[in-house]
């Protein structure tokens, strides 16, 4: 029996978390992607993508303005506030990328709830309890939908994606020519900064409006559509531009991803749907067959029953909801990233679940939207049954952060390792695998380690790859010897593997050869011997 206290207590508990649950949700889900964040930089690791452009604008601060390949995903429209950090030179290169990672990481989170409300206001729905619940489940799940280690990784591009969703929509609720260049402008920009939005946010909305006009047959809604449609074929053109003047005004060019075609037969659909369902579960952070220990089994299963409570109260709520229309284009731009990511090739491709982001985002807006203003009372206990379930999943976080914390940055040794090496022999510059753009960004450009990866003919190449160009000139300067890092495996680049035989059998025999400790060995030779293909 319930003492008359305790009800009341209760009862004032939960009156206090509804009425601040939504100050809560910005407090405690930046926490949890705070720790996310933390716990993925001390255990993951810096490889040369995690330095990336931020290296690259170190490069051109010190004067290397030669030439540099970004990805697809560019990035440029961060790299003045990656100038800024680094020049904070009180801050070692760890804390640097950490702090760009948290700043990034915690704006997005941020950015996303306050542009969730303006699409619910806008379809006259109010963000309930149920939204702010979900969006503290995205924060629980953060470290595996985004790569929050890498500050040059997409994070506040999923909200130029939602910006542009949002306007896209109130472009169609009420077409004019303002509302018209705000979407083309703005979705010029994202589009320009992450092709993904393009294809998941663009074309979602471009089958959203065609399903509307087929299903409303009316002038104006045909106006509408083709309007929004115009807007978003205008928003690819001025990407197209802006990539233009990049490539005109920067040193910089992008690299083209490799296309992987798809042969229709039964195989590839297997393949294609197997991909489907790994990809799905690792990004909703739900693989817990795979997990490597108990608790994060546990946490990871409790991930998988809250999606699919989520998916089932969904499908639940879409019965009775009077207000579809923005969860049919959640649908849409949701159907649309699987579409995108079947038809890349990418979807029978290992780890490859980062061109699903989108998709637990638009989860989220898709069960806040069924939901309405209100919510049944007998759904109230679920409601707080998943708060209970997030409580104890930022438990396991903060413990996972407390494990990992003696281990951290053990990862790294390579570079502390490799940076002794060149310091204690007095070498400024070194050749080495794609790893020895962190050890340039870790010496302050002080000390240059060119990458280089292994060619199909295992042979050694230069690799511009977030890399000026220019540090390429320095080897031919030395007046010494100049050592080329070979790690103990040989330098891997792919399923391709250039060894110490297969270097030496392209630059000849070295002057004479170095260990060193933790990594290899450093074969030797007079910079004019060096020739490295391009």
């Amino acid at each position: 029996m319930q003492l008359p206290h305790a009800k009341n207590i209760i009862q004032k508990t939960e009156a206090f978390l509804t009425s601040h649950l939504r100050a809560i949700t910005f407090i405690t889900g930046s926490g949890l992607v705070g720790m996310w964040t933390v716990i993925r930089s001390l255990t993951n690791g810096v490889n040369f993508d995690v330095v990336g452009q931020i290296g690259v604008t170190s490069q051109w601060a010190h004067g290397m303005h030669n030439g540099a390949q970004l990805g697809a995903t560019n990035y440029l429209l961060k790299m003045p506030f990656y100038f800024v950090v680094n020049q904070l030179g009180f801050l070692s290169p760890h804390a640097k990328l950490l702090l760009l990672a948290l700043v990034f990481n915690i704006a997005t989170f941020v950015l996303l709830i306050v542009l969730f409300e303006k699409l619910l206001r806008l379809y006259k729905l109010t963000p309930n309890n149920w939204f702010y619940l979900t969006m503290l489940w995205l924060a629980s799940i953060s470290g595996r939908v985004y790569w929050l280690d890498y500050a040059n990784s997409r994070n506040l591009e999923t909200v130029g994606g939602i910006w542009v969703l949002y306007l896209g929509l109130r472009l169609l609720q009420k077409p004019d020519w303002r509302r018209a260049v705000a979407t083309l402008g703005v979705g010029g920009i994202v589009f320009f900064a992450d092709q993904l939005q393009l294809y998941i946010i663009g074309g979602g909305l471009v089958l959203y409006a065609g399903l509307l006009w087929l299903h409303r047959r009316s002038k104006r809604q045909f106006v509408g559509s083709a309007i929004l449609g115009g807007s978003i074929i205008g928003g690819y053109i001025v990407a197209k531009i802006l990539t233009t003047i990049a490539t005109t005004l920067l040193p910089v060019s992008f690299l083209v991803a490799p296309k992987s075609p798809q042969t229709l037969s039964l195989h590839s659909i297997e393949q294609i749907t197997l991909g489907f369902g790994r990809s799905t579960a690792r990004i909703f952070d739900s693989s817990f067959y795979s997990a490597a220990s108990a608790p994060n089994m546990l946490r990871e299963f409790i991930n998988a029953v809250v999606l699919v409570g989520l998916v089932l109260l969904a499908m639940y709520l879409w019965r009775q909801a009077k207000q579809r229309s923005l969860a049919t284009v959640c649908g849409c731009c949701i159907l649309a990233a699987y579409g995108a990511y079947g038809v890349s090739g990418q979807a029978s491709q290992p780890t490859t679940e980062r061109y699903l982001i989108m998709v637990p985002l638009l989860l989220v807006l898709l069960c806040s939207s069924l939901n309405g203003a209100t919510i049944r009372r007998r759904l109230v206990n679920i409601q707080w049954a998943l708060a209970g379930i997030l409580l104890l999943s930022a438990v396991l976080t903060f413990g996972a952060l407390v494990v990992s914390w003696p281990e951290r940055y053990s990862k790294d040794a390579y570079i502390t390792n490799t940076l002794t090496f060149l310091q204690q022999h007095n070498f400024d510059v070194a050749v080495s695998s794609r790893n020895g753009i962190p050890v340039t960004y870790f010496s302050n450009d002080r000390t240059i380690v060119v990458p280089a990866i292994c060619s199909p003919d295992r042979k050694l190449i230069e690799s511009d790859l977030f890399f000026d160009k220019a540090a390429f000139a320095t080897v031919q300067k030395q007046a010494n010897l100049v050592p080329i890092i070979i790690p103990a495996g040989g330098i891997r680049s792919g399923n391709t593997t250039c060894t110490v035989q297969d270097i030496e059998a392209q630059l000849g025999q070295p002057s004479s050869q170095l260990v060193v400790p933790g990594i290899g060995i450093a074969d030797l030779y007079q910079p004019n011997r060096i020739r490295l293909a391009d």
